[in-house]
């Protein structure tokens, strides 16, 4: 839910810690990554950002660090059970992407065959936001440096090409 609604990077959800989740203000502070390599670094490309965190995906957060038992600042939402400065590893976030795609009826199978992985949910928050809202702002949310990368991370639908489609009529008399 962070991922489709927010489009951080799994390592930026996996370093997000407690004191960067800010209820009151509906944000999250992304400010490092994880990566199971080097541990804690900057998100990619420097992209510290302020990302607006809508009211379900705060509540799904909420119950998480609620669950949780590491309270303190610093900890992580999403450890390891643990330890609350470490992450659960890549393979036990995967596992869960599967299950929750085979709840919904989206076959291992039908995962490979797609190339669906934690990064397509960073494709599609690019996706629909960016027929929302203008490239400028959707670019401050996903931290994309140029006009190119929001390009690529953008696979329009048939019906967000509605004005399209109105136009091309209007060529046909």
């Amino acid at each position: 839910m962070l991922a489709a609604s927010t489009g951080v990077r799994q390592g930026e959800a996996l370093g997000l810690e407690i004191q960067h989740v800010h209820f009151g203000d509906g944000y999250i502070a992304v400010v490092q990554s994880w990566r199971r390599e080097h541990g804690f670094a900057a998100p990619k490309w420097g992209s510290t950002r302020v990302i607006p965190l809508p009211a379900k995906t705060a509540g799904a957060l909420a119950d998480v660090i609620e669950r949780s038992r590491f309270k303190q600042p610093d900890a992580l939402v999403f450890s390891n059970g643990k330890d609350p400065r470490i992450p659960p590893n890549n393979h036990r976030v995967l596992d869960a992407l599967s299950a929750a795609l085979a709840a919904i009826g989206i076959s291992q199978e039908d995962r490979k065959r797609r190339n669906v992985g934690y990064h397509s949910w960073r494709h599609y928050a690019n996706t629909r936001l960016r027929t929302m809202v203008p490239d400028a702002q959707l670019r401050k949310l996903t931290g994309h440096k140029s006009a190119e990368m929001t390009e690529t991370y953008y696979h329009p639908r048939l019906e967000d090409l509605t004005e399209l489609r109105q136009a091309q009529e209007s060529l046909v008399v």
